[in-house]
């Protein structure tokens, strides 16, 4: 059976909380250039990379990226049944460079008419038996939104929210491919973030500059997630943690494979975020999906940062300094009123 989350407990912000509490600006919420340098020098060395300076017209560098936009002038219908908000999302993606995987392990989807979205993560360690676990995380994000379309094919109802465990169980079931892989789908429906995990991708939603829920790593020990497949020593989807969140105009949710989640901290994560709201580029998500991973892939070549993956080594009692080299998928999802 699959467990349930309906709040975190990092930190939550009620409406109660709202009305008596001064909310910060954005602004205040952003480090002082000094603090910024005291962090630069502590976690990097070197010069902050473009993707920390917003305002850079510096080019894309030397990789393979694929966007993917889905704006809501394409889109009429995109209001969650019954709610007040409706999700605009945008994303990015930056495969290792590997001239016999050019489109690396991970794979997503933008599902705008559904309001749903999803990344996947294709396990590497099947490369040792010549297998291209890239295959399998595609196949089951592709088999994860035909079964969306399905749904809402079958229960043509406007009120109708999407089952994402029977959307997980459906592909889960229609994936042939051999590999395994990671797998995080969320959906908005009544102003309420529905979402559904297993391993290491997830997402965290932020608010008002500040991350007030984050989806938790599901991994049988270190650096060994959870993982769906079609091996005897895979997952299935009775494993997936079933989540729900409620999420308010505002609020955007940044979705990523542990390419990601291995190599930018939370705070981190927030400056970048809210740089890009200053900015406007949480306008065109696909543009801050584009900045927070060109951050995330120039930590992961660095050597010496203290990254959250050199954490985790240290913790189960390995050396390691610097990054995570990995694919890397990056989805922003904005949430605005309707």
């Amino acid at each position: 059976m699959a467990t349930e989350i309906v709040h975190n407990k990092k930190r939550l912000i009620t409406e109660s909380e709202s009305d008596d509490t001064e909310i910060l600006t954005k602004k205040q919420r952003l480090m002082e250039k000094s603090e910024l340098d005291f962090i630069q020098f502590l976690l990097c060395p070197e010069d902050l990379t473009t993707s920390f300076d917003i305002t850079t017209d510096d080019p894309v560098p030397n990789i393979i990226p694929i966007f993917n936009f889905c704006s809501q002038e394409e889109n009429k219908d995109t209001s969650n049944a019954g709610g007040t908000t409706r999700m605009v999302a945008g994303s990015f993606y930056i495969p290792k460079t590997n001239e016999q995987k050019p489109l690396g392990e991970d794979a997503h989807f933008i599902c705008a008419e559904e309001q749903t979205i999803g990344v996947a993560d294709g396990v590497g360690g099947w490369a040792k038996k010549g297998i291209d676990s890239g295959k399998y995380s595609k196949e089951l994000m592709e088999n994860a939104e035909l079964s969306i379309h399905k749904q809402k094919q079958q229960d043509k109802s406007s009120t109708a929210n999407i089952d994402l465990i029977k959307v997980l169980n459906e592909a889960f079931l229609n994936t042939k491919a051999m590999g395994s892989s990671t797998a995080c789908m969320l959906t908005l429906a009544d102003d309420t973030l529905h979402a559904v995990n297993v391993g290491d991708s997830g997402f965290v939603v932020i608010r008002d500059g500040v991350i007030v829920y984050k989806s938790e790593i599901q991994q049988s020990r270190f650096n060994c997630p959870f993982q769906l497949g079609n091996s005897k020593h895979s997952n299935d989807p009775s494993v997936a943690e079933k989540i729900s969140f409620p999420v308010k105009a505002g609020d955007i949710i940044v979705m990523g494979t542990d390419g990601l989640f291995d190599n930018v901290h939370d705070f981190q994560l927030e400056v970048v975020v809210n740089n890009g709201v200053d900015l406007w580029e949480s306008d065109a998500p696909d543009t801050l999906a584009w900045r927070i991973a060109q951050y995330a892939l120039e930590n992961s070549k660095s050597t010496e940062l203290y990254t959250p993956f050199a954490g985790e080594c240290f913790k189960a009692g390995l050396e390691h300094s610097g990054g995570k080299y990995d694919d890397i998928t990056v989805i922003v999802a904005h949430i605005w009123p309707l």
